[in-house]
């Protein structure tokens, strides 16, 4: 079957090459033409026994720029006054949503991709690439790597949001996504957003290499994280979970655990906050006694 965005061929192994090659088009974007053909290919993948996994990769010097701006206006629904604000309203959540779903279902197709970043990926062009199960970004340092919603007011919207802090914590995923900062490959593989880093037209081959690595393995876990990961931000993407799991004792001591205790909630109750009656009292006191020496020493003057 022929794509009209995307070129689609399986190697002898069983490894499917997902070429992003948009016609008369400098570079690839996001549109309804393209998340379609994406959504066919994915479904080609799960259903199809003799593709084992797939390499998704660009045919431009570029990856992704993100999402069409014309196809961003007319997401909306018409413009001409025939919908309401709610139905205009409803029309852009679920055109938003179709993207978020087709990245999940993408990231849980049950084989193993991986996204051969060979130049820029932008907005929902990287949330496609970390719906992939590895990113095998070239060294070209005119390569830049970020999340630039939040500049034009919004936040990114296909997952981006919840992957990202998943791979390399809160902490560092916070300022890439509400402040739009791009990352050059190294930077990027640092951190733990890249998986590895690879001359430039070699990440094609290398996304291979780790595809066959990953269906060697006795069993691979697909899903929310995918295949195991060997980059140096695997530590830290293993470790931001079990670090962010409270333990029994934190659990119990939670406000939710003390107000679900009767007793608990019995004695929170009785116990009542310091308050400012008895120091007022005892400076009324003070101040009674004052009052009355003083008294005292007129009359005695």
């Amino acid at each position: 079957m022929a794509y009209e965005n995307f070129g689609f061929e399986v190697d002898g192994d069983g490894i499917a090459l997902i070429t992003w090659d948009m016609p008369d088009r400098s570079m690839n974007v996001l549109s309804q033409g393209s998340m379609g053909d994406l959504a066919d290919i994915i479904e080609k993948i799960v259903g199809d026994d003799a593709i084992k996994g797939a390499v998704l990769t660009s045919g431009k010097s570029a990856f992704c720029a993100g999402a069409d701006l014309s196809m961003m206006g007319g997401q909306a629904g018409s413009g001409d006054g025939s919908q309401s604000k709610e139905e205009r309203v409803k029309a852009l959540y679920e055109n938003n949503l179709k993207f978020n779903m087709l990245l999940r279902r993408l990231e849980t197709c049950g084989k193993p991709v991986a996204a051969a970043v060979n130049g820029t990926a932008l907005g929902g062009g990287l949330e496609v690439t970390l719906a992939c199960h590895a990113r095998i970004v070239g060294d070209n340092p005119k390569t830049q790597l970020g999340l630039p919603e939040s500049k034009v007011g919004l936040l990114p919207g296909g997952g981006g949001t919840q992957r990202l802090p998943r791979l390399i914590g809160a902490a560092a995923a916070l300022p890439l996504l509400l402040q739009g900062t791009a990352l050059k490959p190294a930077k990027a593989v640092e951190m733990g957003i890249a998986t590895k880093l690879v001359k430039p037209g070699e990440e094609v081959a290398e996304a291979k290499a780790w595809l066959k690595e990953a269906l060697s393995q006795e069993k691979v876990k697909l899903g929310k994280r995918g295949p195991p990961r060997s980059s140096p931000g695997t530590a830290k993407a293993t470790a931001f979970p079990a670090a962010a799991r409270r333990t029994k004792a934190a659990r119990r001591s939670s406000p939710s655990a003390m107000l679900s205790c009767r007793k608990t909630r019995t004695a929170i109750t009785r116990r009542r906050p310091t308050s400012c009656r008895p120091s007022m009292k005892a400076f009324r006191c003070r101040w009674k006694r004052r009052c009355a020496s003083r008294r005292a020493t007129s009359r005695s003057c």
